[in-house]
């Protein structure tokens, strides 16, 4: 009866924690990193010219990327360096705006224009089609993925 019940709640939380990270360990369609907040993915590219992020909101098969009724909040939780303060980190919001016809862009909202955290983790609150979604989480930077080309295309941003 024990042995049933084991097996039973490892295979569930097998499942369910499997279930969790489908997709998150392999480039999401635009190269991105992808995950899975609620009814939808979220799939973000860092930009390599400015450390801001381009995010696409896709649908359950990682397709459709949309902005029609949806809306992205992001910040990063800065790491803070061993041996240094132990004062909790400052949130860094982001400025996120819609870019094209299929993705945000989340940039500094600092006026000083300081440089947006290369380290810590990434936040990212999404609602996709009027549906709101758990908040992401990302590692920042992000790792590569195995024979992996550059991310993000170069995006002209003078438009926003």
């Amino acid at each position: 009866m024990k042995l049933q019940l084991l097996l039973g709640l490892g295979w569930f939380f097998g499942f369910i924690f499997n279930g969790f990270a489908h997709g998150e360990n392999q480039p999401g369609p635009s190269g991105g990193h992808i995950r899975m907040p609620g009814e939808f993915h979220t799939e973000v590219l860092p930009d390599a010219t400015d450390g801001s992020f381009h995010i696409r909101l896709l649908d359950l098969n990682f397709q459709n990327a949309t902005q029609k009724d949806s809306q992205v909040e992001a910040w990063i939780l800065p790491s803070i360096g061993a041996g240094k303060s132990k004062k909790k980190p400052e949130r860094f919001s982001l400025w996120c705006v819609t870019m094209g016809d299929d993705h945000f862009h989340c940039k500094s909202t600092d006026a000083t224009r300081r440089p947006v955290p290369s380290k810590g983790r990434l936040y990212v609150q999404a609602t996709r089609l009027g549906k709101k979604g758990s908040v992401a989480e990302y590692p920042l930077p992000l790792p590569r993925f195995p024979s992996a080309q550059p991310t993000a295309p170069v995006v002209d941003h003078s438009g926003h």
